[in-house]
């Protein structure tokens, strides 16, 4: 699991950020039949950790 990017106070870490565009954009040229999974999985962990 990455780390998330925003903090508790809100604040972006642009670089985290950027280094996790830089993995998901190198998913997507090398495996794209998983991209599609794992980058919705990326995309909904922050929420369900959020409704807990």
């Amino acid at each position: 699991m990455l780390a998330p990017a925003q903090d508790e106070t809100g604040a972006i870490d642009t670089e985290l950020l950027s280094r996790q565009v830089g993995l998901a954009q190198r998913l997507v040229q090398e495996k794209p039949d998983s991209a599609v999974a794992v980058l919705r999985q990326m995309l909904k962990e922050p929420t369900e950790e959020g409704a807990e």
